[in-house]
C-alpha cells in the first residue's frame, strides 16, 4: 500500500512538473535555457542541503555520478525546450511513454522478465503514444515532440543508473550529487549558451 500510495503522489508531482514548465515557458518571460538552470541550481542547493545535514556537506558532494548528472542534464534540458512548442498534456505523455520505452527496453535487453501488470502498464503508454502520433488527429509539433522523446530518454537513463550501487549510497544521495555535477556542467555551459541562441537553433 505504501509503495502505491508513493508512486502515485510521484506520477502527480510528474504531471504537474510538465503544467507547471509550460506555464512558466509559455509567457515568454523566462528563456528554456535559463529555465533549466534555475531548476537544476535550485535543485542541487536543496538536496545538498538534505544531505549534508546528515552526512556532512563534503561527504554530500562527493555522491551520484557523472554520467547521471549527464542523463540528468539532457531530461532538463530538452524537457525546457519541447513547451516551447508542445501543450502540457501531450508533452507529459510523450515524456512518460519514452519514460517506460527506455526502461522496460534495457530491463528487457537485460534479461529481466515483466509481470502481467507490467506488461499492461507498457501497453497502456506505448498505446497513447501511438494514438497521439497517429495521421487520424493533429500530431504535435515535431521538433518540440522530439525534444520531449529525447528528454523522456534522459530521464529513463537517469532512473536506470540511479538503481546502481544503492549499497553504498541511498536514492537522495545518489539524486543530490548528481544534481551538483549537472550544476557544474550548466554553469561552464552558460558562457557559450543562451536563450536567443539556441532558440534561434531549435526553431530554425
Amino acid at each position: 500500500m505504501r509503495t502505491l500510495l508513493l508512486t502515485v503522489v510521484a506520477l502527480i508531482a510528474f504531471a504537474a512538473n510538465s503544467v507547471l514548465a509550460r506555464l512558466g515557458l509559455t509567457t515568454g518571460e523566462i528563456g528554456p535555457w535559463t529555465f533549466s538552470i534555475v531548476r537544476v541550481l535550485s535543485g542541487a542547493i536543496v538536496l545538498t542541503f538534505l544531505v549534508s545535514r546528515r552526512n556532512g556537506l563534503m561527504q554530500s558532494t562527493r555522491c551520484g555520478s557523472w554520467d547521471g548528472s549527464i542523463a540528468l542534464l539532457v531530461y532538463a534540458a530538452f524537457f525546457s525546450y519541447a513547451y516551447l512548442s508542445l501543450p502540457a498534456g501531450t508533452g507529459a505523455l510523450i515524456l512518460f511513454a519514452m519514460v517506460q520505452v527506455t526502461m522496460v527496453g534495457a530491463g528487457l535487453f537485460l534479461g529481466e522478465r515483466l509481470s502481467p501488470l507490467q506488461w499492461l502498464g507498457s501497453a497502456l503508454a506505448m498505446g497513447g503514444l501511438v494514438y497521439l502520433l497517429t495521421p487520424s488527429i493533429e500530431p504535435p509539433e515535431p521538433i518540440g515532440a522530439m525534444a520531449m522523446g529525447l528528454a523522456g530518454i534522459g530521464w529513463g537513463v537517469h532512473s536506470l543508473l540511479g538503481r546502481k550501487d544503492l549499497a553504498e549510497q541511498t536514492p537522495t544521495e545518489k539524486t543530490a550529487g548528481n544534481f551538483v555535477r549537472a550544476a557544474l556542467i550548466v554553469v561552464l555551459l552558460s558562457e557559450i549558451c543562451s536563450d536567443r541562441h539556441v532558440v534561434q537553433l531549435y526553431r530554425s
